[in-house]
């Protein structure tokens, strides 16, 4: 998914429907950002997530050399090769929750 898309899905929400809700979380570990929009729809109360991450390139493991201390993970992330996701979500009342609506749902 492309900024462009995004904002074009962003826009059509929009100028149809209002939107309840809109917030943005990071967490600075993963280098992950989430945007999300809530807004009520025909089929009830959807929630639109879009997912933004540097693709991970490599783990290493830090050894220690002293017995019976435990090793650590380190992640290595390329900053330029950035990963972008979209989940659509549909609040259900039965369950109090939201669940994931999957495209061949829309078929």
């Amino acid at each position: 998914m492309t900024e462009e898309k995004w904002y074009d899905i962003l826009s059509r929400i929009e100028e149809k429907y209002e939107i309840e809700e809109r917030g943005e979380d990071e967490d600075p570990q993963t280098f992950t950002k989430i945007e999300r929009v809530i807004f009520t729809g025909p089929v009830g109360k959807i929630k639109i997530e879009r997912v933004s991450h540097p693709k991970r390139i490599n783990t290493k493991t830090m050894y220690s050399k002293r017995a019976g201390v435990a090793s650590a993970m380190q992640d290595e992330y390329d900053m330029n090769d950035i990963i972008q996701s979209m989940h659509v979500y549909r609040w259900d009342e039965a369950e109090d929750d939201w669940l994931p609506v999957h495209a061949d749902s829309f078929l």
